[in-house]
């Protein structure tokens, strides 16, 4: 005989008033509007949860789909206070109505915990199937009771007076006698499956005694026995106690029937379990029920085979072992083995239940007011660095247009000496610090390549901060924590971020090139520091064309150059690039906090 918790009677109520109210309030009209649709929703999906008094397929749907939807609602409305009420399971009459969200959680998981309850009390046992389903009932029911008795209730965050079904002792009697019952199925499964095994079987058994006389002892204190006395909950666990250790006893006994067969002795400790077990079913059998009449049937076929064992142990033993019947203190106990433990249990996703999240569009005012900060703090360092990207850019391109390179290094190839428009514009370069303006230049680029590196790693150190403080919150309020994950919500800037990294990393490996074939023609550039005199000396007399001295110094110079304009415009493209991957960014933000519904109040209070 196993028991079921009985459902919370639950009542509808208009949750729609108080909602929209602070809509209105926190988001403003237009998003009070939008959101109607949700809300009249929501009021309905939690009416038809409060109907469920039925263990089926629908009833469970109906649970578990509002659970998802109270995950979902309770974080971005909970101050809106609606009033739920709810009557206590175990007195009905008994009305409790809270403007807490917590209260709603704990009483809708109750019922949730209270339909497996029915599922594994009638299922059919008889094989091992049936078994099975209703230890994953009684241990499921066990996992939600632990959670409310722990999390919800025990954590103090229901003010006020607590139905008789929320006591500390009522819950766990009821997380007991899941356990109970759960272990009492283990018993059935392993004497179905193996039946010599007894000595296991002796174990599963008085595990499941002890299991039982603990919910007994929670349905007899006195606050409790006040309410449900007269539902018999005491009754059934001490019979069900005294049952199982009758049968834990009857177990000890049959498993010294291959000794006493093989060796012709173990009667007097065999007759010894007998009687203990004959004594435990007695007391089973002499329980007065406060409700309901007990079924006693499996408890009489047990005895019957205790009596019927007895009498041919005895009968064997008078015939020449003539052992002396051991005493309960002589008899060795078996140790309980509990299989039974309550089931871990997690809120129902989305996909489970078939569900979105009903106010997935709505965004809480502190979330929009992040986001812009982080739109605004992007733009502004992007602008910056593009902004001074340009600017180094340009003066490196104005000195090369006042040098008149390369094509001023062209004309040498027709001249004989140095030209006066050449000199001119070498004495221009030389007046601008010549070569060593060059070096500065790269040095230049360098220092921005680290800046924008800098910068980079600063909004890179922001995401990443952001999504440790979402990973806190996520640990602190864990499901009541609905809003979507940091990392889904900074995919895009994370790539991003990488793509900025690979052209930075691309134009750090051309100022690289550029540096190194500077170096390498770090001779031949010298020769733009030296007077004219020097100069003239080394150009030939007569034009050279593609030969004679010199040829292989100007060739060096000119593709020196024309690289060194190749990576301004490649840093220029980097920077444009930079620009745009940061207003794409920003429209992501927008297009996310679009999504949430625009009305929210950046800074209103949450």
């Amino acid at each position: 005989m196993f028991l079921a918790l009985p459902f919370k009677p639950g009542f509808p109520y208009d949750v729609t008033s108080p909602m929209k109210k602070l809509v209105k309030k926190q988001y403003g009209k237009d998003e009070a509007k939008a959101q109607a649709a949700a809300i009249e929703r929501f009021n309905l999906l939690r009416n038809e949860m409060v109907g469920v008094t039925a263990a089926n397929d629908v009833g469970r749907q109906r649970l578990r789909e509002y659970i998802f939807a109270l995950d979902h609602t309770e974080p971005k409305f909970a101050d809106a206070e609606p009033s739920f009420q709810w009557a206590d399971s175990f007195k009905t009459t008994k009305k409790y109505a809270k403007k807490s969200w917590a209260y709603e959680r704990a009483c809708v998981m109750y019922n949730l915990a209270a339909l497996e309850t029915h599922v594994g009390a009638a299922v059919d046992r008889s094989i091992d199937a049936g078994i099975k389903v209703a230890a994953k009932a009684f241990c499921t029911a066990a996992g939600i009771l632990r959670i409310i008795r722990d999390e919800i209730v025990g954590s103090g965050v229901i003010s006020g007076a607590l139905p008789t079904d929320f006591q500390r002792e009522a819950l766990d009697m009821s997380f007991t006698m899941c356990l109970a019952q759960g272990q009492a199925c283990y018993f059935e499964l392993m004497r179905m499956k193996k039946r010599d095994d007894h000595a296991t079987a002796a174990k599963l058994a008085v595990a499941t005694s002890e299991r039982f006389e603990e919910a007994r002892a929670f349905a007899a204190s006195p606050s409790l026995e006040r309410v449900i006395g007269r539902a018999g909950y005491a009754s059934v666990f001490e019979f069900q106690s005294a049952c199982f250790r009758g049968a834990a006893q009857y177990q000890m006994a049959l498993a010294l029937a291959p000794k006493i067969s093989r060796d012709m002795e173990g009667y007097g400790e065999q007759l010894g379990y007998l009687a203990e077990a004959e004594r435990a079913l007695g007391v089973a059998l002499t329980v007065r029920p406060a409700g309901a009449p007990i079924p006693t049937d499996t408890a009489v076929a047990l005895q019957q085979a205790v009596r019927k064992l007895a009498a041919s142990a005895r009968e064997d033993n008078s015939i020449g072992a003539y052992e002396v019947v051991k005493h309960p203190h002589e008899l060795a106990q078996p140790q309980a083995a509990q299989m039974a433990k309550p089931l871990a249990w997690a809120p129902p996703t989305g996909e489970e239940v078939g569900a979105e999240d009903p106010f997935m569009t709505l965004v809480r005012p502190e979330v929009t007011a992040a986001g812009v900060e982080f739109q605004t703090a992007m733009g502004a360092e992007v602008a910056q660095l593009r902004s001074e990207a340009a600017a180094k850019a340009e003066e490196a391109r104005r000195e090369l247009a006042a040098a008149g390179l390369p094509a001023s290094v062209e004309a040498v190839e027709s001249q004989t000496g140095l030209p006066e428009t050449l000199w001119g514009r070498l004495q221009a370069i030389q007046a601008e610090g010549g070569t060593d303006r060059l070096r500065r230049t790269l040095a230049t680029a360098e220092e921005m390549a680290s800046t924008v590196t800098e910068q980079l790693n600063k909004v890179e150190h922001m995401l990443v901060r952001e999504q440790i403080e979402d990973g806190r919150n996520r640990d602190t309020y864990g499901a009541r924590w609905t809003c979507t994950k940091s990392d889904v919500i900074n995919a895009s800037h994370v790539e991003n971020m990488n793509r900025y990294k690979r052209l930075l990393a691309q134009g750090v490996s051309s100022d690289g090139l550029i540096r190194g074939k500077c170096e390498a023609a770090a001779k031949q550039l010298a020769h733009l520091d030296k007077p004219r005199s020097a100069l003239d000396a080394m150009i030939p007399a007569a034009g050279g064309g593609s030969s004679g001295a010199g040829v292989a110094e100007r060739t060096a110079v000119k593709r020196s150059l024309a690289a060194l304009a190749d990576l301004l415009a490649a840093r220029e493209e980097m920077s444009e690039g930079l620009s745009k991957a940061a207003e794409r960014a920003g429209q992501v933000v927008k297009q996310r906090l679009g999504e949430g519904g625009g009305g929210g109040k950046a800074g209103a209070p949450p």
